[in-house]
């Protein structure tokens, strides 16, 4: 059994007498000696040795000690090639025992499990990053989404990993689609390629979610390689948002800044060495000075012969030529064995990049298999340095000792413990301040079994618990905890959302004072969020529509209950959802008002007045009943009305009586006086010469009597001019002007340029009286020496405008003559207008308009 399992061995042990010749061989042949040429025996070992070693492998075959480390030796393994081995010598008596191991196959094994641990790592703590996080490639397809990007968005990875399907879920502004940013980012996106210790401005966009909500968000981008790593943040909320970019620049500043594995370029036109990290320094021990010139960099590099060095050199340039060239996009790794400044000789795994004229180089030191485990411990350490400095409190834990063994910066700084502060379990379980322990061992065990149900594999979603901690500081901070388990680590990453609950609870307070003096208000009040579902209406709803929250859970159901006739109903929900796209759009200027009847659970119609108001996602509405109110303005303006057409009917009756009394006084006193002046001109025939002092007398008694005749006659036609009907209404006010010249002394001109005769008799009643009456108050109040009458059509109206060079008047809109209420109510009877404009010093001007 013990020779079958040799054969599988990757370890050949030689045996070698004092002169150092090969005396035996274990075991005989194996897959790993089959790489010798045969026939080893009774041959010297020093045979297979590169000459240049013999002096070292001289001096340590001589040395005292017993055991010495093993050490590197090229040992031929065909006629024309060599090939590193690690080589252990021991001493037994007079014989020398020589281990020798193949570093080749020893490097495979190294990176293998360091590539698969890291990678194992590296994945799953990213997937539970409590922030959207993703991949990309420069030419910004995706190469990796974590669960909290797919949450919080609702796409997966496949869903727009090409950089079109993503890009489509932009909205962009402008006829670009670029602003200030974006020309930013573009513009340092390409210098990155000169210098990828830059840092990328942030991205902003508007994006929308698989849930068609408009998002606004923020993405920290970093490049490393030839990868693009971002932070998708939803700044809808911006005071949130900015805290939460602030720390992810952190997080990918650290990133950089951390690096743990060597890290050196040169500018491949001068040949120069223009940057080395730290950790470069640490493990060569040179400094960028000591070789900076690349013939000292050459010097450092401990190649066999130069042959050997001449073909690395056109390998390593190729590769550089094809990455500058963009000729191939795999990764270039190199094996170079590397010179320290302490003379120790090194291995490294060099993998290169290009950016325009600079080569950068990532060494990795695969030197022996000790340094597998401090490989893996490195990339533990600088899984730690991630986590470390993320922006977010990191606790870990071993599952099976209960023992806290790391804790990462943002957790001292938030809850203001040391590691040894809270190490023991009941240490940190002191701390979580538990309302009582009834609740504190069901918390627990609900924390144990979602533990082990990762552990498990049962369920791969990830878990989040609140827990009210208490800091160093004697506050009470309430935490969103998520975890993931690997080898028998668990990893706590925790969120501080005391705040947001605090914001919550006074929102609920809030909400909860709303409804109580909503409840009580003696209005209807209600409101509903965006998507129409109703959230509250108070018991003053009720009583006046009579619906409850079963009859109308949403505003469908109040639309087709309130609205019966579909086009009006139509109508109102068009609007709705109008004003909820313009608050949405940040275009909605004023709260809207609505004014409508609905139909009541009783079958009957009331009429409300709808106020609305928006906050945030939530309409709030306040009906108004107004249908008394209504009811009560109709029959106000029915009222209204009645007086009007009885006040027209008095006007129309007062002018019927005017003219037949006008009339009357023209008929039956113009004859009566007539025939007395006929018998007074006989009398005074029959006696002018018996009785000449009488005939003088009755003369002047004539003449009186013609004054009485011109007296009827004025009278008579002030009641009712005559001539308004026997020859128009413009006749008539032009007579009425010169008669009012001839009294008064008043210039008064007259101008008409419209057919008056097509007005009816009403209105040319009408607008006679309102003229006689605007006549007599230029009289009476204005001390006017000049008149203007005017008489036009405009747009389908007559117009008479009265305008005076009176001293004029303010007018007191609540001072209301009854000469002005008796010219508009006589305006208004015709279907007119009466307006009257005055200042002082500036004469006064009259307007009436009527319909022609």
């Amino acid at each position: 059994m013990l020779k079958k399992l040799s054969q599988y061995s990757n370890t050949i042990v030689f045996q070698l007498n004092n002169k150092l010749v090969i005396t035996d061989i274990w075991p005989e042949a194996n897959c790993f000696s089959k790489i010798f040429s045969t026939g080893l025996h009774n041959k010297k070992f020093t045979s297979l040795l590169n000459k240049k070693q013999l002096p070292v492998f001289n001096t340590v075959v001589q040395s005292k000690h017993a055991l010495l480390k093993p050490q590197e030796f090229l040992l031929k393994i065909s006629s024309t090639q060599y090939e590193w081995f690690s080589i252990k010598f021991t001493k037994q008596g007079n014989n020398k025992i020589v281990s020798v191991n193949n570093i080749h196959l020893l490097k495979q094994n190294i990176q293998q499990n360091q590539e698969a641990v890291k990678i194992k790592l590296y994945k799953e703590f990213l997937d539970n990053i409590p922030v959207p996080f993703g991949i990309s490639s420069l030419d910004f397809n995706l190469i990796f989404l974590n669960k909290k990007f797919t949450e919080t968005y609702g796409y997966t990875i496949n869903e727009i990993k090409d950089y079109k399907k993503w890009f489509s879920k932009f909205k962009f502004e402008g006829s670009d689609g670029e602003d200030k940013h974006d020309k930013e980012f573009y513009a340092s996106l390409a210098k990155s390629k000169k210098n990828p210790n830059a840092t990328l401005p942030f991205l902003y966009r508007q994006w929308y979610a698989k849930s068609g909500e408009l998002k606004d968000i923020r993405i920290a981008f970093k490049i490393l390689g030839n990868q693009m790593f971002g932070i998708v943040e939803d700044i809808t909320e911006q005071q949130k948002a900015e805290a939460k970019l602030k720390e992810n620049e952190r997080l990918f500043k650290a990133l950089v800044n951390n690096i743990a594995l060597p890290v050196a370029c040169y500018d491949s036109n001068t040949m120069q060495l223009v940057f080395i990290n730290k950790p470069f320094t640490q493990t060569i021990g040179y400094q960028l000075n000591e070789i900076q010139e690349f013939k000292d960099w050459y010097g450092i590099l401990f190649y066999e012969d130069k042959t050997i060095k001449h073909k690395e050199s056109l390998l390593w340039q190729k590769a550089v030529d094809e990455r500058k060239k963009g000729k191939t996009a795999q990764i270039s790794q190199f094996e170079r064995p590397i010179k320290c400044k302490n003379g120790a000789v090194k291995l490294f795994e060099v993998t290169i990049t290009v950016n325009k004229n600079i080569v950068y180089g990532v060494f990795k030191d695969i030197t022996k298999q000790k340094e597998m485990e401090n490989l893996l411990k490195g990339s533990e350490h600088l899984f730690k340095n991630l986590i470390h400095n993320i922006a977010l409190p990191v606790g870990c834990y071993d599952i099976n000792t209960l023992d806290y063994v790391f804790v990462n910066e943002p957790f001292t700084k938030t809850l203001g413990y040391q590691l040894h502060e809270i190490k023991k379990l009941e240490e940190w379980y002191g701390i979580i301040a538990y309302e009582n322990e009834e609740i504190k061992q069901a918390n627990n065990l609900l924390w144990q079994k979602a533990v082990n149900e990762r552990i498990n594999k049962k369920n791969n979603k990830p878990a989040f618990f609140e827990r009210p901690i208490k800091c160093k500081d004697g506050s009470i901070k309430l935490f969103e905890i998520s975890f993931t388990v690997n080898n028998n680590l668990v990893y706590s990453i925790f969120k501080d959302i005391t705040q947001q609950k605090e914001a919550e609870n006074l929102l609920k307070e809030s909400e909860q004072r709303f409804r109580t003096l909503a409840e009580n208000m003696p209005i209807a009040i209600g409101s509903h969020d965006f998507d129409g579902n109703i959230i509250f209406f108070n018991k003053h709803f009720t009583k006046a529509t009579g619906y409850t929250l079963k009859d109308i859970p949403t505003l469908n159901h109040w639309y087709n209950l309130t609205q019966p006739n579909p086009i009006i109903r139509n109508k109102f929900y068009t609007h709705w959802l109008l004003t909820i796209k313009k608050y949405k759009e940040g275009k909605l200027k004023k709260q809207p008002y609505i004014e409508s009847a609905a139909l009541c659970k009783n079958e009957k119609f009331k009429t409300f007045n709808y106020l609305f108001n928006i906050v945030k996602n939530t309409v709030y509405i306040i009906l108004v009943d107004v249908t008394e109110l209504k009811e009560a303005g109709k029959q106000l303006s029915e009222s209204y009305q009645q007086l009007r057409e009885l006040t027209n009917h008095l006007q129309k009756v007062r002018e019927e009586e005017r003219k037949f009394i006008a009339q009357e006084i023209h008929d039956e006193f113009g004859q009566l006086i007539t025939g007395l002046k006929f018998d007074i001109s006989i009398i005074k025939r029959k006696i002018e010469k018996e009785m000449p002092q009488m005939a003088t007398e009755l003369n002047e008694t004539m003449q009186l009597t013609d004054r009485i005749v011109k007296t009827v006659r004025r009278i008579s036609t002030e009641l009712r001019p005559s001539i308004i009907d026997d020859v128009g209404l413009a006749a008539a006010i032009e007579w009425e002007c010169k008669e009012f010249s001839k009294r008064t002394k008043i210039i008064c001109n007259f101008s008409n340029k419209y057919k008056t005769e097509l007005l009816s008799i009403e209105k040319k009643s009408s607008l006679f009286r309102i003229f006689q009456e605007t006549f007599t108050n230029i009289l009476r109040h204005s001390n006017a020496n000049n008149v203007n009458v005017l008489i036009k059509k405009k747009k389908e109206k007559l117009i008479l405008q009265i305008e005076d060079n009176g001293k004029g008047f303010i007018i007191n809109p609540q001072l209301k003559t009854l000469g002005i209420i008796g010219m508009r109510e006589r305006a208004l009877a015709i279907g007119g207008n009466y307006s009257i404009k005055s200042q002082p010093g500036k004469g006064t001007k009259t307007y009436v308009e009527i319909p022609v």
